[in-house]
């Protein structure tokens, strides 16, 4: 059941949570009289809200606006021909635009996520759409799961940290 019991709706939701906080909130009310309302969507809406933060502090740890800048250079550079002289260069330059690239579509789809979840969520409040408030709790995890993946990252943001690691255990007395 994810990270362990039942948390108050006031923390912040996790990941693995947002795919199931439905599903949680229905265990929860078990035992409780049922509400009118079938449809649930506040902790939708407050998993939304929380992973919009969590991504606008990403783009400012992951510096967004500079990586673009940088993209933008690097493709230039990339289009010179005079650049594939130097195929160490080329190569360097390739390397650095497929990272960006990664870095910059993944905050930018994360961004676009949300935006079309919260809309998607809107519509389905409106119609009073119970499986497109399914549709869009699968999408918010999703999104969720990108957002971890990209915290996760953020730890490794060091200049060696791709590089491999060698571990030599030697016993002692």
């Amino acid at each position: 059941t994810g990270r362990g019991a039942y948390r108050s709706w006031s923390s912040r939701p996790y990941c693995r949570d947002a795919a199931v906080v439905t599903a949680r909130r229905s265990d929860y009310d078990a035992g409780l009289q049922r509400r009118s309302n079938p449809m649930e969507t506040a902790p939708i809406h407050a998993s939304i809200r929380d992973l919009r933060e969590r991504s606008e502090a990403l783009r400012g740890i992951f510096d967004y606006a500079a990586k673009e800048r940088r993209l933008a250079e690097v493709q230039e550079a990339l289009q010179d021909p005079a650049a594939w002289n130097d195929p160490r260069r080329a190569e360097a330059l390739s390397r650095e635009r497929s990272q960006l690239e990664s870095v910059i579509g993944d905050l930018t789809g994360i961004a676009r996520g949300l935006a079309d979840a919260a809309a998607l969520l809107e519509l389905a409040e409106e119609e009073q759409d119970e499986a497109t408030v399914a549709e869009v709790t699968r999408d918010v995890a999703a999104v969720c799961a990108d957002v971890e993946r990209l915290e996760f990252a953020r730890m490794f943001a060091g200049t060696h940290d791709p590089a491999n690691a060698f571990v030599d255990i030697q016993a002692g007395q």
